[in-house]
């Protein structure tokens, strides 16, 4: 799955569960764009609660989480399957 919301983190974690092998591609330093910015917001850091428990869940499911590289859509990883979300 490659994206900058919690909807690819999201799919991760469906797909793994299902007992698919996942690889998460994030172009930045950390998971969770846009909802981590939200969480650092003054008087907002609740927020940042399900995205430490997404990111504890892929841990236990196994998925291989790559931070810090982009994809390019004109040549995805090779896979069954990739998930653009």
């Amino acid at each position: 799955t490659h994206g900058w919301d919690a909807s690819p983190i999201s799919t991760a974690r469906l797909a793994a569960e299902r007992g698919l092998a996942v690889t998460l591609y994030e172009a930045g330093n950390h998971l969770g764009g846009q909802w981590r910015l939200a969480a650092a917001t003054p008087h907002r850091d609740e927020l940042g609660l399900p995205l430490r428990w997404w990111e504890s869940e892929l841990r236990r499911l196994g998925v291989t989480v790559r931070l810090g590289e982009r994809v390019d859509p004109e040549s995805p990883p090779a896979a069954d399957r990739v998930v653009w979300a």
